[in-house]
Formats: structure tokens, sequence, C-alpha cells
């Protein structure tokens, strides 16, 4: 599970910081509104049973809520008064993973995924954590949100070694099925956002392909389950005027860098955050389809989009 807040530009998935406007005198122009977030940055559970997300409040708090895989009637498992929540799956989708972010102190927890009781599983200094998906392991990043270093470890943060340099930022990591890579955002000097691909040792660490500036920059990867491809969230934003933001989710073929925009369309919706199911036959996303953020799945070649969420 990965931490995301407002990116630099977009709407989810690389660090920033939501700041409201006040208008001091009538000339001042209106702050620029977004999407309502009523549902977002969902994970497919590793059996493929259920979908957990982030529904956030009008008073800058979140719940984790928890659907059958189909959709259906939500469930609340968490409320967060932070509004930092963000989940994730552990126990082979037995129980939910979420974790809470405080500054630059993270807390993992879990939770049945019928409800109960919470059980902090972790707190540590790092951000942006995932839990591998045998449970074993995690990856954080440590340092500045333009700064820092991947760090992987035993889940009870033990055994922590640095796997990259501290010359960009990184966040938003995915393990790959078998644990033995992770695709990450990549925060460059020029604040240019892209995935990258390594080793969970840190080795064999490259960009997995480009995008023109015309569609915009990569985030938020997901892997396929066969560890060949990974989805990722493309977008262009304008931070003072939303109603021309764009993204789409696109397809990388890990071997070759080729790219399929699987949602391309000219209207002016966010289709964001993916997660591939565990059988490879859809992915399930975030989108404003419908006017505001809500989760939707869509066959893995992008075709028969549904909204699973109201």
């Amino acid at each position: 599970m990965a931490l995301a807040v407002s990116s630099f530009g977009g709407s989810s998935g690389a660090p920033g910081v939501v700041a409201t406007a006040f208008a001091l005198e009538s000339a001042a122009p209106p702050a620029p509104i977004q999407p309502e977030r009523a549902a977002t940055l969902p994970f497919v559970s590793p059996d493929g049973k259920h979908i957990v997300y982030t529904r956030d409040l009008t008073d800058q708090s979140a719940d984790l809520m928890v659907i059958d895989a189909s959709g259906g009637p939500a469930r609340s498992l968490v409320h967060d008064a932070s509004g930092s929540i963000l989940g994730g799956w552990t126990m082979g989708g037995r129980q939910a993973a979420y974790a809470i972010s405080a500054g630059d102190t993270t807390s993992l927890y879990r939770v049945p995924v019928e409800g109960g009781t919470p059980v902090r599983m972790l707190r540590l200094q790092g951000k942006s954590l995932r839990l591998s998906n045998d449970g074993r392991r995690i990856a954080y990043s440590v340092g500045a949100w333009t700064r820092g270093r991947v760090v992987v470890a035993n889940a009870d943060g033990t055994r922590a070694r640095a796997i990259t340099d501290s010359t960009a930022g990184w966040f938003n990591a995915a393990w790959s099925r078998d644990d033995r890579r992770i695709a990450i955002t990549r925060l460059d000097s020029t604040r240019a956002l892209a995935v990258w691909v390594l080793d969970a040792d840190g080795s064999h660490a490259r960009a997995l392909a480009s995008f023109p500036d015309s569609v915009g920059r990569a985030q938020w990867p997901t892997w396929s389950p066969d560890g060949k491809r990974v989805a990722v969230q493309v977008g262009r934003y304008d931070r003072n005027d939303h109603s021309r933001d764009r993204a789409d989710i696109w397809v990388v073929d890990v071997a070759t860098g080729g790219t399929t925009n699987i949602t391309p369309g000219d209207d002016a919706w966010l289709d964001e955050t993916p997660s591939w199911s565990p059988d490879g036959r859809t992915i399930v996303f975030q989108s404003t389809r419908s006017g505001r953020f809500e989760v939707w799945r869509m066959n893995a070649d992008g075709s028969s989009p549904v909204q699973l969420t109201h």
C-alpha cells in the first residue's frame, strides 16, 4: 500500500500540499475547483473478492471503505480524522492494510475485511509506504518529497537498506506480484514525473517508458499479475483551470517500453490510480466520468467500463 497526496499539478498520486486560498479583495480570482473525491485510490484484494478505497469527507477527514469487487453496498472499515489514510491488503485479502501519516511518520495497520479492531503493525520515520505482497517486506521513502531515497526493510522495520540515491523524489511504489521488482514514481530535479522500475535490491533501475508532453507525465504504477506489463496514470494538469485537466490509463510493456493508451478520448475527465486484478482481466481505477471521483472497473484493454461506487 502506498501513501498518496495531491500531485504537482495533478489530482492524486504525487506529493504536494493542498491549500485553500481566501480572496482578500473582490478583484482576486476564485480558487480553482477540483472534483469531489467521493471514492478514490482503489486497491483490488489479492483474492479478487474486494476493493478498498478512500472516501474524503467535508471536514478533511476520510474513511477507508470496502466493497465487493463486483460493486454493491460499501462499508466503512476505519475512520481517519487526519484524512491521510490509504488502503491496501495483507494476508491474501483476508485483512485490509492501511497507512496513516503525520509529517514524516507513517503508521501501518491491518483490520479484518469484515470489520473489527485495527492492529498496528509498524510505526516508522518515512512515507509512501507499501507492504510487499507476501507481507514480509516494506518499501518506503525517506527524506524530502523532492530529494529522498527508497528504503526496503523487513515488515517489522528491521534490516532497512536504501536502494536508491537521493538525487530525486520517490513515491507510490508498487511491488511486482512475485515481490522481486518495484515500480515507482520518480520526481527529478526539474519536477518532471516518470515511472521507473528496479529490482528489489536496487539494481537494474531504469525509466519504464517515455511519454510526449502533449499527454503529460506518468505516475501511480500497478503491475500485471505476470509481471510483463505495468499500468500507469498519465496526465496533464492546469493548476489555475481544472476544467482543462486530463488523465488516462496507459499500459506499458516492461520489456520493450511500448505504450498503449487504453482510455483514449476527447472528454475532459480524469482516469487515474489503476489497480490490476489478480486474474489480469480487469483494472480498477478512480475516474471523474460521473462528474466526481468514483471507483470504476474496465477490462484490461480499456473496454466495458463500469462504475462501481455511487
